[in-house]
């Protein structure tokens, strides 16, 4: 059962849809994606050489959760997450969670080019943090699932993922204790009718964990043939493009 405050230790988050709006939805997939110690150790060592993003409530310090993407430069609010390379030159564990956003496009009769680019989150400790946020931005294509991919190492085997209608996170709809490996799929009305966010905690059990966030979007772009228009944000993936 999907509570609306957190509990911890969390009892184990059961898979499938929950209902959080009449239009909005979430739905939970345990162990979607492999994830061995050496993928883990991966990703972690490129976020590691990430430089760190400016507060944007105060630009004289850096927000304790770094921030990269692939496959496009990634725009939201004052911050941008820049474009570190395609999605064929990717840590495997960013391309198994493509491939998975793909897949589950495929299975909605949804192209699965359309799921090119993966926003990486790395949250080193229980205070990094996400604001409250909707993913509305319009590089995005409004109405297609969003694919949000957990990987955690150390500490309890979850973080929370919470859902509210306001922006201050006062009005809570569901608080998720993802665990590793877990994919949550934003689904419906979300982004427009809510917000979500991973907030912050002091638990010492939470200091030393890590946690990997691989978020895969529907992403607004051409990028075929010669004669199409290209975005400027957009980092085209060669090998790809001559494969089309």
């Amino acid at each position: 059962m999907l509570g609306r405050k957190k509990t911890h230790p969390a009892p184990a988050l059961e898979g499938g849809v929950y209902a959080l709006t009449p239009k909005s939805s979430a739905k939970f997939l345990p162990n979607v994606v492999l994830c061995a110690p050496d993928d883990f150790a991966e990703l972690w060592r490129l976020g590691e050489g990430v430089p760190p993003s400016p507060n944007p409530m105060n630009p004289a310090f850096n927000i304790l959760r770094k921030q990269a993407t692939f496959g496009a430069s990634y725009s939201f609010g004052p911050q941008t997450s820049k474009c570190i390379g395609p999605i064929s030159e990717a840590p495997v564990l960013v391309q198994r969670c493509v491939a998975a956003a793909q897949q589950c496009a495929v299975e909605r009769d949804v192209g699965p080019e359309k799921y090119a680019v993966a926003h990486c989150n790395w949250y080193d400790g229980g205070k990094a943090a996400l604001g409250f946020h909707q993913d509305n931005e319009p590089s995005t294509t409004k109405g297609l699932a969003i694919y949000s991919f957990t990987f955690l190492d150390g500490g309890p085997a979850y973080r929370y993922f919470t859902v509210s209608k306001d922006r201050a996170g006062k009005a809570v709809v569901g608080e998720f204790p993802l665990p590793h490996r877990s994919c949550l799929v934003m689904e419906g009305a979300f982004q427009e009718e809510l917000y979500h966010g991973v907030a912050g905690t002091t638990r010492k059990a939470f200091a030393g964990q890590r946690r990997i966030n691989v978020t895969v979007r529907a992403w607004e772009q051409q990028n075929g043939s010669a004669g199409r228009k290209r975005k400027a944000n957009v980092c085209f993936d060669p090998g790809a493009e001559h494969a089309a």
